[in-house]
């Protein structure tokens, strides 16, 4: 209760300062904030649904398919209230979701089912803090070739697109119709192409209810590397048109190339909700996370490098678009 309480109220406070203060130092305290509410509410909801032993399958599935669809419906809200039909405010759009995380208490408090009720045993939880911290290592050390380093490959990768690629791939406005509809502005770029990644998310967490991928031990994890190498070549391809859009003949054909990074994109948000989902479903256990949370950060601190050096490639080169 005081975990997720903490997530609501710092989500609201987050995107306030994020949405109404002009201070940058601010500024990153409420993206701190709400980054804290995300990754604290994620991991509570995901030790929560381990606590239905009896219908695991529904509560893992529950748990996949919503923080995917949080994504994706985020994305989607503040593409299309932000664009040109509707032309709210990124301020007022930012402030108005920050009532959203209530609907995260109303649920607990209101829908799912009380502690006491569940048939949860103890035993595994009595069993695992009786062991010292050399002992837990060791535990956990068989999972980190074949779980924790492709989980944490794709979180790096995926990081370093949506985070240092995708904000440098602009096109030359106005465009063709139809694309000139959906395109009025250069930052409608970005959303579209994020909301595209959050969709395939989505869908890769969902599928944990349909299906799942091989490798149940060290000896069988090529399909969770597999989808690290699928990974790679889509950054690679999308790393290419970034530094192409600085040759004078980037815009041509730009409804395929269009279509072409958003394919890519799709592709890896798509691979990354399958390593994600398949992951944890493995184990149940939050330990799985850590390689995972420290990919991200490692990946947001040299997207710090690589988005001003495609930007400034393409500058250097009269785009200028970045």
């Amino acid at each position: 209760t005081a975990r997720l309480t903490l997530c609501a109220v710092s989500s609201f406070v987050g995107l306030q300062l994020l949405a109404w203060c002009e201070n940058i130092g601010v500024r990153v305290m409420g993206i701190a904030a709400a980054s804290l509410s995300s990754n604290l509410g994620d991991m509570s909801f995901f030790q929560l649904a381990t606590r239905y032993p009896t219908m695991i399958t529904q509560s893992m599935g529950g748990y996949a398919a919503g923080s995917g669809a949080a994504g994706l419906i985020g994305s989607f809200v503040y593409t299309l209230l932000t664009g040109a039909s509707v032309g709210a405010s990124p301020s007022l759009v930012l402030s108005g979701v920050g009532i959203v995380p209530a609907v995260m208490l109303l649920v607990y408090f209101l829908v799912l089912p009380k502690p006491s009720t569940n048939s949860v045993s103890k035993g595994g939880d009595s069993l695992i803090g009786d062991l010292g911290l050399a002992d837990k290592l060791r535990l956990v050390g068989p999972l980190i070739w074949g779980y924790m380093a492709p989980l944490a490959a794709l979180m790096f990768l995926e990081n370093i697109t949506t985070q240092g690629i995708l904000p440098t791939i602009l096109y030359h406005l106005p465009l063709p119709s139809p694309l000139s509809t959906l395109f009025t502005i250069p930052r409608d770029f970005y959303p579209f192409f994020f909301t595209t990644y959050q969709l395939a998310i989505f869908l890769g967490r969902s599928s944990i209810t349909l299906f799942r991928l091989p490798g149940h031990n060290r000896g069988s994890c090529a399909a969770y590397w597999a989808l690290v190498a699928v990974e790679s070549l889509c950054l690679l391809a999308l790393l290419t048109h970034s530094i192409s859009m600085a040759l004078p003949s980037a815009d041509d054909g730009v409804a395929r190339k269009i279509a072409a990074v958003a394919g890519c994109v799709f592709i890896m948000g798509l691979c990354g909700g399958l390593g994600m989902s398949n992951t944890y479903w493995r184990f149940l256990i939050s330990t799985i996370a850590l390689p995972d949370v420290a990919a991200i950060f490692v990946a947001s601190l040299l997207s710090l490098w690589v988005q001003p050096a495609l930007c400034q490639l393409q500058v250097g080169a009269g785009r200028g678009g970045c």
